[in-house]
C-alpha cells in the first residue's frame, strides 16, 4: 500500500522526467532520383486566343473613360469602365514624389513570381518590376520616378499606349489629358 510519501515521490519523479527535453528528430535522408522534389506547378497562363494580334498600335481599344480625382495622398487618373473597378490607374503621391502605374489582373495571375510591366508608346517603351497592390481588387503597380521619360511618352503617344504583363491579356488605354494632369501634380 502507497503512503502519501510515496505518491509524493512518485509525483515528483514523474514531473521530473516530463522536464527532461526530447532528444532531436534524425535528419532525413538526402532524396534519392525517384525521390526528387519537384517545384510546384506555374501557375496556369491566361487562354491567349482572345489575345489582341499583331502590332500594338493596331489593338482595338480598350472599352472605358479616364477620370481624375484628388484625394489625400495626391490625384489619380482611373480608366475603366463606369461603375466598374478601374482596369488601370496612375496615382501621383505628392508626398513621396513618386507616380505609381496599376493594372487590373485576376486573383490566380497575382501568384506568378518576377511579373513584369511594359509601357508602350509611339515614341519608346519600358520595363518595370510590377509587385502586387491593393486590397480587396487584385492590382500590380509599377513604381515610376516623376521625372521618368516613359511618362511624357505615353502623354504624347498617338492616340493610345499599350499595357502589357507577364502572361497578362494586354490591353491597348487611349491616352487622354487625365494621364498628363497626374503626371504634372507630381512634378
Amino acid at each position: 500500500m502507497l503512503n502519501k510519501y510515496h505518491l509524493i515521490a512518485l509525483s515528483l519523479s514523474l514531473m521530473a522526467g516530463a522536464c527532461v527535453p526530447n532528444a532531436p528528430a534524425p535528419e532525413p535522408a538526402p532524396p534519392t532520383k525517384s525521390q526528387e522534389i519537384k517545384a510546384p506547378p506555374p501557375a496556369p497562363l491566361e487562354n491567349r486566343a482572345d489575345w489582341p494580334k499583331g502590332e500594338w498600335t493596331d489593338w482595338p481599344i480598350s472599352s472605358g473613360n479616364w477620370v481624375y480625382r484628388n484625394d489625400a495622398r495626391g490625384s489619380i487618373a482611373l480608366f475603366g469602365v463606369p461603375n466598374d473597378d478601374a482596369l488601370v490607374t496612375l496615382r501621383c503621391d505628392q508626398q513621396m514624389r513618386k507616380l505609381y502605374f496599376s493594372r487590373q489582373i485576376s486573383g490566380a495571375q497575382l501568384g506568378q513570381a518576377g511579373m513584369k510591366m511594359t509601357l508602350r508608346a509611339s515614341q519608346g517603351l519600358k520595363q518595370f518590376d510590377a509587385l502586387p497592390v491593393g486590397g480587396e481588387n487584385t492590382y500590380v503597380a509599377a513604381v515610376i520616378n516623376q521625372n521618368d521619360q516613359i511618362l511624357d511618352a505615353l502623354i504624347y503617344s498617338r492616340g493610345r499606349f499599350a499595357v502589357e504583363l507577364t502572361n497578362v491579356k494586354p490591353v491597348a488605354i487611349p491616352a487622354w489629358p487625365e494621364l498628363a494632369r497626374v503626371v504634372e501634380d507630381c512634378r
